[in-house]
This record gives structure tokens, sequence and C-alpha cells, in this order.
């Protein structure tokens, strides 16, 4: 919650005004008294809310008033998130990083009281806010997970790895490397080793995932889709030590009209980004001026030779997180029955081999066996409408 400095409570209180902080977003002022030729009430409430993370504050009347800062586009963007309770929007914070303190001066003001001088005076924003980065919020970080003694190794993938570092490590123009492949092939996997090679070569930087869809989960206006962007761009070039890997980048240019510029301009103030998509959505990419600073790398579908290796690498923790044992055979057999089911390796020979080892654990067997493999294969057919093997 807000601290609200106590000189400030006490006058607004002599005033006649309560403040009311129901939760780090939201700050109720009670009958503050306004000025009469803006208002047509002697006494008015206040409320000064932030509707969403990395979004502006809106400062907001119980009254039907006109909108009166700089912004009225926004102003009828956002005013749906607080009209259904009965208020108005009076103003805008105007920027997502701009904290309570100042938006609590803008209410007053607006709303016709001088409070004798109201200083808050914060000594962190940041805290008194409880302002949560986007990066922060949303982000993994890739470097440590990489490092941790049980992680998922990453197979056959040391060329497209040095590709993906080159590229994003230029001196000149920076490039953003858009990490194209079918579902299930290891693009997220694929970052783990970008993140290992990273630390290998510059051990200074750090390399941060961020998944577009859950920053942007919610959102109804494109606007607001922007702001959010704009704010995660400008996360990432505060830090010099940071690459940000953006899964599911197309949600950042084809909802958007301003989305690729945005990216671009990012991209143009040094910014390093690494982007992963979906083939069926390359043509978003296309548009100037982002597109020609995009460097595509293609992840293509690990062969059956590379799926055995994966899974052996794997199998030690399947094994151990069901509590059984899984020997080559069993992999084997993973691989080769998984190849009839739809989807891509190595996703598909995973699941099947998880699948199995659960239904064994479930069953009470020490042993995976291939009859496990064979019942978790035909039930994975028969749920995607495919026939098992």
């Amino acid at each position: 919650m807000f601290e609200i400095d106590r000189g400030l409570a006490t006058r607004l209180r002599e005033t006649g005004v309560r403040i009311d902080v129901p939760d780090k977003d939201t700050v109720f002022l009670r009958s503050v008294p306004v000025n009469a030729l803006a208002f047509s009430k002697p006494t008015t409430n206040v409320l000064v809310k932030r509707p969403r993370k990395g979004m502006p504050f809106l400062v907001c009347v119980d009254e039907d008033l006109n909108y009166v800062g700089t912004n009225p586009v926004l102003a009828r963007l956002f005013a749906g998130a607080v009209r259904q309770e009965g208020w108005r929007i009076l103003s805008l914070g105007g920027e997502s990083a701009l904290t309570f303190e100042p938006a609590l001066e803008r209410a007053l003001t607006l709303v016709g009281f001088d409070g004798r001088g109201p200083s808050l005076g914060a000594v962190d924003p940041a805290a008194e806010t409880g302002d949560e980065r986007l990066i922060d919020t949303f982000g993994v970080n890739l470097t440590e997970k990489a490092a941790a003694p049980n992680a998922e190794p990453t197979v056959g993938r040391a060329e497209t790895i040095e590709e993906v570092v080159s590229c994003v490590l230029r001196w000149g123009q920076v490039r953003l490397p858009l990490v194209v492949g079918e579902s299930g092939v290891g693009k997220t996997n694929l970052l783990l080793g970008v993140a290992r090679r990273l630390a290998e070569c510059r051990p200074s930087l750090r390399l941060v995932s961020v998944n577009m869809a859950a920053v942007l989960a919610g959102t109804l206006w494109e606007a607001e889709r922007e702001t959010l962007i704009t704010s995660l761009c400008h996360e990432a070039a505060e830090a010099q030590d940071l690459i940000v890997a953006v899964e599911h980048l197309e949600l950042a240019v084809a909802d958007t009209c301003r989305g690729g510029l945005v990216l671009a301009r990012h991209l143009d103030g040094d910014g390093r980004l690494i982007g992963t998509t979906l083939p069926p959505f390359l043509p978003a990419f296309a548009r100037p001026p982002l597109a020609r600073r995009i460097h595509l790398v293609e992840v293509t579908e690990p062969s059956a030779s590379e799926t055995v290796t994966i899974l052996n690498a794997l199998r030690g923790a399947i094994a151990a997180h069901h509590r059984v044992e899984i020997d080559e055979t069993t992999v084997q057999t993973s691989m080769r029955v998984s190849q009839a089911l739809p989807g891509c390796f190595p996703a598909k020979a995973i699941a099947v081999l998880d699948a199995a080892a659960s239904q064994a654990a479930i069953a009470g067997a020490s042993v995976v066996g291939s009859d496990d493999i064979y019942y978790a294969a035909t039930r994975a057919g028969t749920r995607t409408g495919e026939p098992g093997e």
C-alpha cells in the first residue's frame, strides 16, 4: 500500500478530506473541496487509480464531467475501466512510469485544493507505489536457469546458437535474431543454449525471457498494448547488461500499428532483443522499418537420432520425478511410437515418455515398460483425433 506523507494527510483531514488506500494501485480522496468554477458540487470524491500494471494512473471524479486533460483519445479508451463504478475521467497520468506522488499532486491541483503546498517527498517512489517492472513481473532469468545443475540440456543446436549469439552481439547496426520454428521443435530450449553460450563469451550479460502473451493478456485496446510494449523496451534499455528474449514476438507487431516502430526504435538505441515466433506469423514482420533489422534463424525438427539423445538427456529427471526406472530400450520405443503422432520432435516424444512414466508410477511399477509406452501413445493419439500406434 501507499505510504501517505503524514503532514499532507493531516492538512487534508483539517479540511475534511479523508484518504482511503484499498490497494497499491488505488487511492480514494473522500469529500474533497473543489473549485466552484470547474465543478457543480461544493465537494466531490476523487479516485486515483492505475487500471493495470504498466498503465498510467487515472484521476477520476464522481461527477459527469468532460475530460480536461491533454489526451482525450486515451481518456475514451480507458474510461470504461472506471465508468462501471460511476466515475468519470478527469485526467491521465500521462505515462506508465508516473508514480503515485505526482499523480496525487495532479489530482489535488485539478480539483482546486492547494493543501497549503502539499509535498509527499517520496524517498523511494517505486517502493511507495508498489510499482513493479514488467521484466521483474514476467521475466525469467535464463542465465541463472541455464546454470542450474538440473537445467534442461540443449542438444544438437551448436551452429544455430552461434548464429543467434553472433547476431545479438554485433557492434554496428543492432539486429533482431528472430527464431522461427513449429511448436514443439525446441525454440525455448534453444534460448537456454544461447544463455549458456553468452555466459561463456560475455559473462557480464544476462539473458531474460519474457512471454509477450503474458504481458499483453487481458488488454482490450491497441493503445494499451503499445504502452506495455514501450514500457518493456524502456526497462530493457535502462539495464546495460540485459538482453531480452521475447517469446511470441508476433503479438507485439501483429495486433498493433506502431509496435514494430517501437521495437525498431529500441534496436536503434542499442537495445538488444531476441524474438521467437511461429512460421505462420512471419508476414507480420515484413513491414518496414522493422523488417530490415530482422535476422531470421530457423529451428527445424530434430532427427530421430537427435531425439533419442534428447530423451536420454532427460530420462534421469523424468525418472526421478516419477520415482521409476527408465532404460535405453524404453527411450528407443518412445521415439519410435511417437513418430505416428501429430506434432513435432522432440516435444511429442518427451510427452509420451513422461506420460508412460506417470502411468507406471500410478500402477505401482518400478520400471517403465513397453506396454506403458504404447498405452500412453494410444491415449495421445485418441485425444488429438489421430490413431495411436
